[in-house]
């Protein structure tokens, strides 16, 4: 289903949040999950940050994806695995964001976003005056099927470039693959797509060779983002681009045009 979100229309101040939030910590974090679940816990945490400003001992945008992170396993220690959802580095995200400055495309889409890490990476990259300008032109485009990410992500943008451009951002909360969810023309896009098995395919999809042959989430979503953006900066596998069930979406890469694959590990080597 094709939902946008709004942010901005159901900002209330609440006295009793602020006194807690003032000295809010990981034990109380815990807490809020255990006993509220993930999406009150971040709708509170997010409509504090929007009305009173973040917290910078613990509440703060450098911290929001991890603290998600965290929720997700306390609710439950296999959704991490079965939703795919898994964190791009701050080295990986920084390279992806200055490759990303420098190819083709008018509108800017982060697929698969999260709680924002790719996007406020690349965003940080541009500068403060191109962020405000790029937004504010309605060209920044955020697409999760994670509602409460999402949020987090809208939330992150507004504190860092303004709540008064939340308006601006266009924010599509759905299934990615649906035939209803498209990319803007003339798009780069930034994604680190979700990391897991296709069960069954959906009869709302555009079904292809390389869902059917790959069973695997990430490799459809590059060969939807292949099909529709001008160009593109995806994190993948290794195994994604050398295995022999990749075969399909390998030619899709070929097939969209001129590109470049880079195989590096991020692991530390000790001497």
């Amino acid at each position: 289903m094709l939902k946008t979100m709004s942010l901005t229309k159901n900002i209330s101040k609440s006295p009793t949040n602020d006194k807690i939030f003032l000295k809010y910590n990981l034990d109380d974090y815990i807490k809020d999950v255990e006993k509220n679940g993930l999406e009150k816990t971040w709708d509170d945490i997010c409509n504090y940050a929007l009305t009173t400003g973040e917290n910078s001992d613990f509440l703060n945008i450098s911290k929001f994806g991890e603290l998600y992170e965290i929720g997700l396993a306390l609710v439950d220690k296999n959704s991490k695995k079965n939703s795919g959802q898994y964190y791009t580095p701050d080295d990986i995200a920084s390279v992806m964001g200055e490759w990303l400055k420098n190819v083709s495309g008018y509108n800017v889409c982060d697929v698969a976003c999260g709680t924002g890490k790719l996007i406020l990476t690349y965003l940080d990259i541009i500068g403060k005056k191109e962020a405000i300008k790029l937004i504010s032109e309605s060209r920044l485009y955020l697409y999760d099927f994670d509602k409460t990410a999402l949020k987090i992500c809208k939330t992150s943008l507004m504190l860092k470039y303004g709540i008064e451009i939340g308006s601006k951002i266009h924010d599509v909360c759905g299934d990615f693959l649906d035939k209803k969810i498209n990319l803007p023309k003339n798009a780069k896009v930034i994604s680190n797509p979700p990391y897991a098995k296709i069960a069954n395919l959906n009869e709302d999809w555009e079904q292809t060779e390389v869902q059917k042959n790959t069973k695997e989430f990430y490799s459809a979503f590059m060969e939807k983002i292949f099909n529709q953006a001008d160009s593109t900066v995806i994190i993948t596998p290794f195994s994604f681009i050398s295995g022999n069930k990749y075969k399909t979406l390998r030619y899709q890469m070929c097939k969209s045009g001129s590109g470049f694959i880079v195989s590096f590990d991020n692991v530390p080597i000790y001497l």
